[in-house]
């Protein structure tokens, strides 16, 4: 597109601004984006947008604890698989260290790896939602 980097796209490229830009980036983020502002850390939420979302961001895990974060998953996939309240699921693999860190996150990805792979041929018919890895 070959229009100035001032002017809105939405608007033809010889017609004023009516509005400050910062005004009208606001205002596209605030109706095209998600409204990240109330995303909580380290748990499972929801945000009640338009569309509701159902969020599994548990991250804190140390390499030990690869079934705690796969049952997180796991809850996550069977809320979506049985979803009657038409949310979008959000559902993050990844983890990170808590206070004594992750000493092999490449064993920790591989373990959750191999779950993921091994549930999803099982299921392979059912909705999940969006996976992070």
């Amino acid at each position: 597109i070959n229009q100035p980097i001032n002017q809105p796209i939405n608007q033809p490229i010889n017609q004023p601004i009516n509005q400050p830009i910062n005004q009208s980036i606001n205002q596209s983020i605030n109706e095209l984006g998600i409204d990240a502002t109330q995303w909580k850390n380290n748990t499972i939420f929801y945000l009640h947008e338009n569309p509701k979302f159902r969020i599994q961001d548990e991250y804190k895990f140390v390499h030990w604890q690869h079934e705690s974060k796969w049952q997180k998953i796991e809850s996550l996939f069977n809320e979506a698989k049985n979803n009657s309240n038409n949310y979008i699921f959000i559902n993050y693999s990844s983890a990170s260290g808590g206070k004594i860190g992750v000493p092999h996150p490449e064993s920790f990805a591989q373990v959750i790896n191999q779950k993921l792979k091994n549930y999803l041929l099982v299921n392979s018919s059912n909705h999940f939602g969006i996976l992070m890895i």
